[in-house]
């Protein structure tokens, strides 16, 4: 099992799906996902902001309310169509100009803590049943309306999950990205979708 502080800073990353991207000290709005292969953070940038110097990652924006600020290294990528569809299946149809992958070398905890890169870099176990726990959860909507409700107090008209990771669960929404949390890690994906129902 993680140390805590490892726990907290997945949790906080898993936790929201935008952030504000400092390049050279500069703020962009930045909306991820999650690499389930890695860990790391894919997002898109415009291609002038591909070639700065520094990145931090803070979540949920770079203000006095920061969670998570990260020290993010960028690395180009092509696009053969997976992103596109993970990022649209979170964020809904944009036009894409940059892929951008950001590995973490370390993160800072409002709460004190520094988190190493590695710790962070944590592929999704569940990332082989993704289709198959998606679809269960997207079967019963109204179970998943309440669950997310419960989880996070927000009301969603017509819930859809589009991803499943020991630590939670991420539903989009009309307004955005839902995350319903777990509170302590799933074994495995039954254990997340039973996880789900206990909140229902």
């Amino acid at each position: 099992m993680p140390d805590p502080e490892v726990i907290e800073a997945l949790k906080i990353l898993r936790g929201h799906a935008s952030g504000t991207l400092l390049v050279d000290g500069s703020p962009r709005v930045v909306k991820y996902v999650v690499d389930p292969g890695d860990g790391s953070v894919i997002t898109v940038l415009d291609p002038r902001d591909t070639r700065g110097g520094e990145y931090q990652l803070c979540l949920p924006d770079d203000s006095f309310d920061t969670q998570l600020r990260a020290l993010v290294e960028p690395t180009a990528l092509g696009d053969d169509g997976v992103w596109t569809d993970r990022h649209g299946a979170y964020h809904g149809p944009g036009r894409a100009t940059a892929w951008v992958r950001l590995a973490f070398a370390h993160a800072k905890l409002a709460s004190g803590p520094v988190v190493d890169g590695d710790d962070l870099m944590v592929p999704n176990a569940f990332a082989g049943e993704q289709t198959r726990l998606c679809a269960e959860l997207n079967a019963d909507r109204v179970l998943l309306r309440a669950a997310c409700e419960q989880s996070s107090g927000v009301a969603i008209e017509d819930p859809f999950a589009v991803g499943v990771d020991p630590l939670g669960v991420d539903v989009r929404a009309r307004f955005g990205v839902v995350r319903i949390a777990f509170e302590t890690p799933a074994a495995d994906g039954d254990s997340a979708l039973d996880a789900v129902r206990s909140l229902g």
